[in-house]
């Protein structure tokens, strides 16, 4: 599916509005008037990107996950060395020395990421737009802010 968009914003858009749909449906079911109109919310767009990140995760590192809910650890040898772990909304995110600095959550703990995903490519792809196309070091560095994508490329 998510290879049908060629932009981040795109993809965030149809799933955002397809998640308002469903939920303008359950509160006429339910007997609510509330019906969610107009244009979408920053708020809305920013959980539908971490629903798409924990739907790719759970794909990618299925039994990572498995494991890290049951004892903390990881099978993969390459993901043992970030020290990743679970957040409250049970994301898997790196850990390691940073999380004794001053730095903000999303920076001292990015967001994990295969390369094979084409999320991580739509990512990188509104990162560089971001960046205004400024090469491969300022458009990692932008991406490595909140994410970190295991062995990126272009």
């Amino acid at each position: 599916f998510f290879l049908k968009f060629s932009k981040l914003t795109m993809l965030l858009r149809a799933i955002s509005i397809c998640y308002r749909f469903f939920h303008n449906i359950k509160n006429l079911r339910n007997g609510e008037n509330f019906k969610e109109t107009g244009p979408l919310k920053v708020t809305t767009l920013n959980q539908t990107l971490l629903n798409l990140i924990k739907l790719t995760q759970s794909i990618d590192f299925f039994d990572d996950i498995k494991l890290l809910k049951r004892n903390g650890e990881v099978k993969q040898i390459s993901l043992q060395m970030l020290m990743p772990f679970l957040d409250d909304e049970c994301i898997i995110r790196v850990g390691g020395r940073l999380q004794n600095s001053n730095l903000p959550f999303n920076v001292k703990h990015p967001i994990l990421l295969s390369n094979k995903n084409p999320l991580a490519k739509l990512i990188i792809q509104d990162s560089h737009e971001k960046t205004l196309h400024g090469g491969i070091t300022l458009t990692m560095s932008y991406v490595n802010r909140k994410y970190w994508i295991i062995s990126a490329d272009w």
